[in-house]
């Protein structure tokens, strides 16, 4: 019996849509929310760099989209 479970356990797994494609999912989530990471940090600091804007402003900005993207992810 727990050879078959061991044959078949992991398969059956993977079909049903709340396996692989949820693990999948997932993975592919972290992988755009470490992107848009990199990319807000680079815009905000050739902001500061190329004199766009004082550090503060980035800061307060970066502070301010951290609040509000909590409070509305709930």
């Amino acid at each position: 019996w727990w050879t078959v479970w061991l044959l078949f356990g992991a398969l059956f797994q993977c079909i049903f849509p709340y396996g692989l494609s949820h693990h999948l999912i997932e993975k592919q989530n972290k992988m755009v929310a470490y992107f848009l990471i990199i990319w807000a940090s680079t815009v905000a600091y050739s902001r500061v760099y190329l004199g766009m804007h004082f550090p503060g402003d980035v800061l307060f900005g970066a502070f301010m989209g951290i609040i509000l993207g909590i409070f509305f992810s709930f």
